[in-house]
């Protein structure tokens, strides 16, 4: 009897240790227009107000209206940026973080930052800003 309980509770821990929670490092917010915005979920706090969401990290605040949300799911890497394009007849810069511009792509080319050293870029097209984390 005292083995079958101790066999018991040896298979429950067991178990139980084999449980863990999926590591994230990302929340990747997906609008109804496909874009895709990436925050790290460091510090991450999720407010919802008058029919928005507001995202606000270490890194800053963003707002999204809901109704234009398609969804949000965490993610181990940051989302792709293959489908961002500059739109309308404006280019997509890629700046360093000091503020230096270290790639240019013309109107509706997808962005391609491979080429480039790990770290963070600010990418500007248009009137768009948006802060990206090339792995």
């Amino acid at each position: 009897m005292k083995k079958l309980k101790v066999l018991t509770i040896a298979i429950m821990l067991a178990g139980a240790t084999s449980v863990m929670a999926d590591d994230y490092n990302y929340l990747n917010i997906v609008t109804s227009e496909s874009a895709t915005t990436s925050v790290s979920i460091t510090n991450l706090k999720l407010t919802f107000s008058n029919g928005n969401v507001i995202v606000t990290n270490n890194e800053g605040t963003s707002t999204f209206a809901l109704a234009d949300l398609d969804y949000m799911v965490f993610a181990e890497t940051a989302a792709g940026i293959s489908n961002i394009s500059a739109g309308n007849d404006s280019q997509t810069k890629v700046y360093t973080t000091n503020g230096y511009m270290v790639k240019k792509f013309d109107a509706d080319t997808a962005v391609d930052l491979s080429e480039l050293p790990k770290g963070v870029y600010i990418l500007k097209s248009g009137n768009m800003t948006r802060k990206v984390v090339n792995k």
